[in-house]
C-alpha cells in the first residue's frame, strides 16, 4: 500500500507508470517523503539481519540471480570464519540452490556450478550499469525512457540505499545468468 502510486493519480502498466485519469488521494510530494523514509527504515531494518519473510530481498541482486549449468535461481548466504587471530569474519557469498538450498527450489542434484562472492558478482554488475551511463550509445538503446534515465547511476551506487540500489538495478536488468566461466547480464530493453 505504501508504495503504490495508484494513490498519487498513477496507474502502473507493464512495469511502467503512467499519469491516470483518476483524482490523486495524496500529493506526489507526500507519497517521494513517504518512499524515503520507507527506503531507509527498511535499509535498517535489513541491515539488522531482519527479514519480514523469506522472499526479502537481502542483498543486492537477490532473485534475479540464475545458474547457468542447472537453471536454478542463487540465494545469497553469509559464513562466518574465525581467524587465528581469534577474530570472526562474516563473508556473503551467491549460491546455486541446487548446491544446498532449499529442496522445492533445486533443479538438478549434481550442480557445481561456482559460488561467487557477493562484492564480486555486485561489483560486476554495478560496473556494468556505471559503463553504460557513460556510454551515450549504449545508454540510449538501454534506459532512455525508463525510471533509470532521470538517475544519476554513480551517485545511486556511492550513496543511495540498499532499497534506492536494488531498485535501479530492477529497472534495467531482467536476470543474470551465472556460468562457470562468465557471468551474462540480460538486459530489460534490449530483450
Amino acid at each position: 500500500m505504501l508504495r503504490d502510486p495508484i494513490y498519487t493519480g498513477k496507474i502502473i502498466f507493464a512495469k511502467k507508470v503512467y499519469d491516470g485519469t483518476h483524482d490523486p488521494i495524496i500529493s506526489q510530494e507526500m507519497f517521494d517523503a513517504v518512499q524515503a523514509k520507507y527506503d531507509t527504515h527498511m535499509e535498517a531494518f535489513l541491515l539488522a539481519g531482519n527479514r519480514t519473510s523469506y522472499f526479502q530481498r537481502t542483498s543486492l541482486l537477490s532473485g534475479i540471480i540464475f545458474c547457468g549449468k542447472c537453471g536454478a535461481r542463487y540465494y545469497s548466504l553469509s559464513k562466518v570464519y574465525n581467524l587465528k587471530s581469534g577474530e570472526k569474519v562474516q563473508y556473503y557469498y551467491y549460491r546455486c540452490y541446487s548446491r544446498g538450498g532449499r529442496k522445492e527450489m533445486r533443479k538438478s542434484d549434481n550442480c557445481k556450478n561456482k559460488n561467487y562472492k557477493s562484492t564480486e558478482l555486485n561489483e560486476i554488475v554495478i560496473r556494468q550499469i556505471c559503463s553504460l551511463a557513460t556510454d551515450q550509445e549504449g545508454i540510449k538503446g538501454l534506459i532512455i525512457g525508463t525510471s533509470a534515465s532521470q538517475v544519476d547511476t554513480k551517485s545511486v551506487f556511492q550513496n543511495g540505499s540498499l532499497v534506492e540500489q536494488q531498485n535501479l538495478i530492477r529497472s534495467l536488468i531482467k536476470k543474470i545468468v551465472i556460468y562457470p566461466d562468465n557471468v551474462e547480464i540480460h538486459w530489460l530493453i534490449c530483450e
